[in-house]
């Protein structure tokens, strides 16, 4: 059966997962915003797909209309698989996912209401917690002067409204602090917790009905400042004692699809921070470590046995060039530095560029092109 992925809601992943299923020959659609300010985006993918008949436009204005678009989708290509993508949309496709799949459009997750007790930051906190995980202490109130870093994160996802954070703020500096305050957010829709001063490790899996099928865990060793997106990353292994507890924790979930679970260690504790049950940014490490995530979820959905694994002799690392321009920019604006985690490699890692391929050139410069035109923006408004 065909895909049909957004590609626009998370562009490394998206690419990543699209290199994937061409490999294995598998039909694949585009989907990217109708209303998308980049006119020429599509030609981010004309090394993976034919424009002309394989390029859909979506609408994401409200919940009905991108669900309409879904049943627009079925009408013109058949029936097809939605890859799980983009938190926002992705909350408003599963809620009608029993409909959908009655048409014959198959989104394999969960339901909602497990989905969210996984993506939304406090309650994912709570099950991990429940479920033996270490995780950092909180803060009963916002500081009203700069003690100690903190993170502050929305305990559940809301999009409509500027007094809520739509992704976690690292506050590392008084100048952070007090332009968090001058935010006027609804400190009751937020929680504070401790930052952990750590190395991050994801641990990713993919499950059938609460049984893993296949697994990978990767380290961070740079980040962007503020605590973005990860730069650069190298396969790693976490503790057999935090997986199993893991596992369980999803098991109880009766867990459905493909999930990735950020963790932080410090002084051997490792600390569950968050949870993203969809295609994350960095996913190309794991398929270039032979732990084809995409194929398998294809697998999955398709009611196949799962073989999207396979041993490698080269460990590859994950590097993103741009990501280092891209937090320069972070780095200028907030004032604060990249995060760095040294890792003793008991082999050597060949890190791989996530453009410098020959089927990404392109969106290399798309990107490289969208940073220099927001440096340039922030020079004039400055």
């Amino acid at each position: 059966m065909q895909v049909v992925i957004f590609a626009d809601q998370n562009p490394r992943a998206s690419i990543a997962a699209l290199r994937s299923l061409c490999y294995h020959k598998i039909g694949v659609y585009v989907a990217i915003k109708s209303n998308s300010k980049l006119r020429f985006s599509f030609l981010n993918y004309t090394n993976f797909i034919d424009i002309n008949k394989r390029l859909l436009r979506y609408e994401e204005c409200d919940e009905k209309s991108l669900v309409n678009t879904l049943y627009t989708f079925r009408e013109q290509i058949g029936q097809y698989i939605l890859f799980p993508s983009g938190e926002k949309i992705l909350r408003w496709v599963i809620a009608h996912k029993n409909e959908l799949a009655q048409a014959g459009i198959i989104l394999p997750t969960v339901n909602l209401e497990s989905y969210e007790i996984i993506s939304n930051k406090q309650s994912f906190i709570n099950i991990s917690q429940a479920h033996g995980l270490d995780v950092p202490s909180e803060f009963t109130e916002l500081p009203t002067t700069f003690k100690e870093k903190f993170v502050i994160k929305a305990k559940t996802g809301i999009w409509d409204t500027e007094s809520v954070l739509t992704r976690p703020v690292l506050v590392q500096t008084p100048k952070a602090l007090n332009k968090l305050r001058e935010k006027n957010l609804n400190l009751d829709a937020h929680f504070i917790q401790e930052y952990i001063n750590g190395p991050s490790f994801y641990y990713c899996a993919l499950y059938d009905r609460g049984e893993k099928k296949i697994s990978f865990t990767q380290q961070t060793i740079v980040q962007q400042p503020s605590g973005m997106s990860v730069v650069k990353a190298v396969p790693a292994t976490l503790p057999e004692t935090v997986v199993r507890k893991i596992d369980l924790m999803m098991e109880s979930l009766n867990w459905y699809g493909l999930m990735m679970i950020e963790v932080k260690e410090f002084n051997d504790k490792y600390y569950a921070i968050e949870c993203n049950p969809r295609l994350w940014g960095p996913i190309q490490l794991v398929i270039d470590n032979g732990a084809d995530f995409p194929y398998a979820l294809w697998q999955l959905a398709t009611k196949q046995p799962i073989t999207g694994v396979s041993m490698v002799e080269q460990p590859y690392g994950y590097i993103w060039t741009l990501g280092y321009l891209h937090g320069l920019l972070l780095k200028w604006q907030s004032k604060t530095a990249f995060q760095i985690y040294s890792k003793t490699l008991k082999r050597r890692v060949v890190f791989r560029d996530v453009w410098f391929r020959r089927d990404a050139y392109t969106y290399f410069f798309v990107e490289l092109f969208t940073i220099l035109k927001t440096f340039v923006k922030v020079l004039v408004r400055n």
